[in-house]
């Protein structure tokens, strides 16, 4: 009796052996296949020297430029300064090495994954030379945004790595561009005058007011279209006012150019105190305007809320 229950011991301890046995292959073998169908990511070499980037969507496109003055688009011919806090995160995006799962190996399947010519967003990286360093394609999202389908056309593998790339998979200007009329922030204490002058519909100076700093506590307001004599300014005002409108936004970038534009309704124009200066000029259209800034040479949409608060109280 006794050798009968150490038999039936002995066999359920053996098949529990084989059962542990069993399940952990099936451990190995499921993390074996999970490994073969992971990957990890680079979009592009590492120390690479990024001198331009084309994003395409259909027939649209977009370009980024890598210039002595910072990063400049380019769409539809028109160039405008960028935001560079969105290029940077930009860039560093590219920059990351990102996991990825590989959801087929065949080519034939990249319509199902968004990859086809109607459905793809293209990144194109160039090198100063004109190679191009990487040629990236994205597809569909899926996980509500946080997975994004992938191609390289380095393999024939179309992969799902993380969506954080997506938001920067779009054409729009008013997400590329610098639209702080005073981007590089407005030192007030530079700045020795500036002058305002409104235009008549023939192109003729309507009226010029300058406006000159007498020192740390006043100003002059100098109108040319009277005799007059300078009206006294306390500084408050002026800088009051200065405080307002660098925090102006423009609407968007405008594909607008000089060339393309009625005569200019308005133009301010800053002097600094190392003699250099900046200006505004404005052109009035049927609803919105259009403004030229001298700070950042790029074409602007801008509200009439915004005019009018460019425009001071005190003219």
């Amino acid at each position: 009796m006794e050798n009968r229950e150490n038999k039936i011991i002995f066999s359920l301890i053996v098949a529990n052996i084989v059962l542990i046995i069993i399940f952990c292959s099936g451990l190995m073998l499921k993390s074996h296949k999970k490994n073969l169908n992971s990957a990890r990511l680079a979009f592009i070499p590492e120390n690479s020297m990024i001198s331009r980037i084309l994003l395409v969507s259909g027939n649209e496109s977009l370009e980024l430029q890598n210039t002595d003055n910072g990063w400049r688009g380019v769409k539809d011919s028109f160039d405008f300064l960028t935001d560079e806090n969105v290029v940077n995160g930009f860039l560093e995006e590219l920059k990351k090495i990102h996991p990825a799962v590989i959801l087929s190996s065949s080519l034939s399947e990249i319509h199902r994954y968004g990859l086809d010519e109607d459905n793809v967003f293209k990144i194109k990286l160039f090198a100063e030379n004109g190679t191009v360093i990487s040629d990236l394609n994205f597809g569909f999202e899926n996980n509500l945004g946080e997975n994004i389908s992938y191609y390289s056309g380095i393999d024939n593998h179309i992969y799902s790595i993380d969506g954080a790339i997506s938001s920067y998979l779009n054409l729009k200007t008013s997400y590329w561009g610098e639209l702080d009329l005073f981007y590089k922030g407005f030192d007030y204490n530079k700045l020795q005058g500036f002058t305002f002058i409104s235009y008549d519909t023939s192109g003729s100076i309507e009226n010029r007011v300058e406006i000159i700093k007498n020192d740390v506590n006043s100003w002059s307001l100098n109108n040319s279209f009277n005799n007059s004599k300078p009206v006294i300014l306390p500084d408050t005002d002026i800088k009051e006012y200065f405080r307002k409108v660098s925090l102006l936004r423009a609407l968007d970038i405008s594909n607008a150019g000089r060339d393309k534009m009625p005569g200019e309704k308005y133009s301010l124009t800053f002097q600094w105190g190392d003699g250099s200066v900046d200006s505004f000029l404005i052109y009035e259209e049927a609803e919105d305007m259009t403004l030229f800034s001298g700070f950042s040479d790029t074409w602007y949409t801008i509200s009439s809320y915004t005019l009018e608060k460019l425009l001071p109280d005190f003219l």
